[in-house]
C-alpha cells in the first residue's frame, strides 16, 4: 500500500502514489493529479511533502513496524511554453511622404510569462514585409522610420514587427505597423 501523507507538506493535496501494475515491480508511481505551470508563483516554490508504503493490508499506517515514509522535494523547471506577449498589436500611422528619417513610429513592447518575466525579449522588422528597407526595430520595441517615403513608389506599407524570447526553443509573437503616405496641403 502507498499514500501520499495528508497535510505533511506543501503541496501533497497534488500528487497521488499508484502502485505499479502486476508485474511491474516493487514501488510505485508519483503522479500530480493536475497539470503543474512555473507561471503559477505557488508551484514556482515547488512542492515538498512524505509519501508512505506499507507491507500489509488494513490499518497497517499506525503500526511503525510495517510502515516505511520518505520525503519528497519538488521543483519545477520552467518550461518556454508561453510566447511573448505584445502590449499593442496593430499600430495605424498617416504619415507625410516628406516625414524626416530618424522619426519614432511606433513602440511594440513585449512581455513573457516564461523566466518570471524576466525574459530577454529580441525586437526585428521581417524583411519581407519591409523590402526596402525603411523601417527599424530597436532592443526597446521602438520602431524607427530609417529610409525616406515617396508616396507615388508605394502610397502604404503594412510591417510586421517580431518579438523573438530567449527560450529553447524561442517563441515570437507578432505585431503589426500600418503606416500610410497621406497628402497634406
Amino acid at each position: 500500500m502507498l499514500q501520499v501523507v495528508p497535510g505533511s507538506g506543501r503541496g501533497w493535496e497534488r500528487f497521488q502514489l499508484e502502485g505499479r501494475q502486476e508485474g511491474g515491480g516493487p514501488g510505485g508511481d508519483l503522479r500530480a493529479l493536475t497539470a503543474l505551470d512555473y507561471e503559477n508563483p505557488e508551484h514556482r516554490r515547488g512542492f515538498s511533502f512524505r509519501v508512505q508504503v506499507s507491507d500489509v493490508t488494513g490499518n497497517s499506517w499506525q503500526d511503525r513496524h510495517h510502515v516505511d515514509s520518505a520525503w519528497v522535494n519538488l521543483t519545477l523547471v520552467d518550461a518556454n511554453d508561453n510566447p511573448p506577449t505584445l502590449a499593442a498589436h496593430h499600430v495605424y500611422r498617416t504619415l507625410p511622404e516628406d516625414t524626416p528619417t530618424g522619426t519614432r513610429l511606433a513602440t511594440f513592447t513585449a512581455y513573457d510569462l516564461d523566466g518570471a518575466g524576466e525574459t530577454n525579449m529580441t525586437y526585428l522588422v521581417s524583411a519581407a514585409s519591409d523590402p526596402g528597407g525603411k523601417f527599424r526595430v530597436d532592443e526597446t520595441g521602438t520602431v524607427w522610420l530609417v529610409g525616406g517615403l515617396d508616396r507615388e513608389t508605394n502610397a502604404a506599407h503594412t510591417v510586421l514587427m517580431w518579438a523573438v524570447d530567449d527560450g529553447v526553443p524561442p517563441r515570437t509573437a507578432t505585431a503589426t505597423l500600418s503606416v500610410s503616405n497621406g497628402v497634406f496641403e
